[in-house]
């Protein structure tokens, strides 16, 4: 494996925008060059957002620029500041909902505006001025691939297979690096289709694997997304998300589930599915 938030403060229609080559500050200020870079696995940037923060108790910002490419120039007075980036954001960024550094913390994005091809990634770190600094992005999304599916169902096909994922949290904060839990759920307990097509990515929630299963044992390779929910005991409060497989067996539609256990941000896990009785 490796949108926009859902908060209203947090996007706006309008929004002032400072290009990494503009360079506000003093001009007696010191020359600062920022990259970010990620894992291959996680993509690219279709864009990035560098937010500085002073080291006031406050911790006010003092700059904001967006750009394309992962190196910006900036010029900063003298002093440490926290540096945070943030790419693939869908959307504008509402400097006002963002103007102290707990803000940012608090805030948090929607599952239904993430693209597993470019996920939203963020990253933070502390430094002076006039130094070099590099971030380091990692995505929210977890991914579970599915590498095979067996069926013990002596003899008897399951045909028209999906699968789908159960209990997804559905938002999930950027700047939070732990300690997950879904303040709502999407699919919660059961397939809701309407739910899913809503997404910009539905196919994160679900595939229509187009097969059916014999005594053959399939390996579709198939990836699911899902924001992370790290509980270690799931409960009424803190449901985990489960992986489900669906088929139609003598003319009935089953179901089977598979707990792929907690999942923390950025994890990806291999999934092997098996079609057995209940009895």
């Amino acid at each position: 494996m490796k949108t926009s938030l859902l908060i209203p403060a947090l996007l706006a229609s309008a929004c002032v925008s400072v290009s990494p080559e503009k360079t506000p500050g003093p001009e007696t200020g010191l020359p600062t060059a920022v990259t970010v870079s990620c894992l291959e696995r996680d993509g690219g940037f279709d864009s990035v957002d560098l937010l500085v923060y002073d080291s006031s108790s406050l911790q006010k910002l003092v700059g904001h620029w967006r750009g394309k490419s992962a190196a910006f120039k900036i010029v900063l007075g003298p002093g440490d500041y926290r540096f945070v980036a943030l790419a693939n954001l869908n959307g504008e960024l509402n400097e006002e909902a963002v103007s102290r550094y707990e803000y940012l913390e608090s805030l948090s994005y929607s599952l239904g505006d993430e693209d597993p091809d470019a996920p939203l990634m963020s990253g933070a770190g502390f430094g002076p001025a006039g130094q070099a600094v590099n971030l380091e992005l990692s995505p929210l999304l977890c991914e579970l691939e599915v590498f095979s599916i067996e069926n013990r169902l002596d003899g008897t096909e399951v045909r028209d297979l999906c699968i789908y994922l159960l209990n997804v949290n559905s938002r999930a904060e950027p700047m939070r690096w732990s300690g997950f839990r879904p303040s709502r759920m999407l699919n919660g307990g059961w397939l809701d289709l309407k739910e899913v097509l809503s997404l910009r990515c539905p196919s994160m929630l679900y595939s229509d694997l187009r097969c059916d299963i014999g005594k053959n044992a399939l390996r579709p390779h198939r990836s699911l997304f899902c924001y992370p929910n790290d509980s270690e005991e799931a409960g009424l409060g803190a449901p985990e998300t489960v992986i489900a497989i669906e088929g139609t067996v003598n003319g009935e539609r089953r179901r089977w589930e598979k707990s792929p256990g907690p999942l923390k941000r950025t994890q990806k896990k291999g999934v092997e599915l098996v079609l057995e009785s209940d009895e």
